[in-house]
């Protein structure tokens, strides 16, 4: 018997009868849905997969961590080069403000 692993990005979620999600909410549970549908297609399994003891599940949790935090280093080399592009586009700015007023 197999079971069923696709998934409706239809699916309904139950909140309190007052609660309706807000655009945030709905963007990031449509972004789960999608990352789900990806890895079962990568993968061919979703993460209701059996095969994984509790330290396989931590490997692969580091290794995210290891990923994210090199993500997090070029995020910082990037507004780093941001930074300098800015300093000296201000202070090729005042140079050219100086220039004028000279006499």
């Amino acid at each position: 018997m197999s079971k069923d692993t696709s998934i409706s990005k239809e699916t309904s979620y139950e909140t309190s009868s007052k609660y309706k999600p807000d655009s945030i909410i709905q963007s990031v549970i449509s972004q789960f849905l999608e990352r789900g549908e990806f890895g079962l297609n990568k993968y061919g399994t979703t993460l209701d997969r059996t095969d994984l003891n509790v330290e396989d599940w931590i490997e692969h949790m580091k290794q995210e961590l290891m990923d994210s935090i090199l993500y997090l280093e070029r995020i910082k080399k990037e507004i780093n080069i941001l930074k300098q592009l800015g300093e000296e586009e201000k202070e090729s700015n005042e140079t050219n403000i100086l220039d004028n007023y000279h006499c």
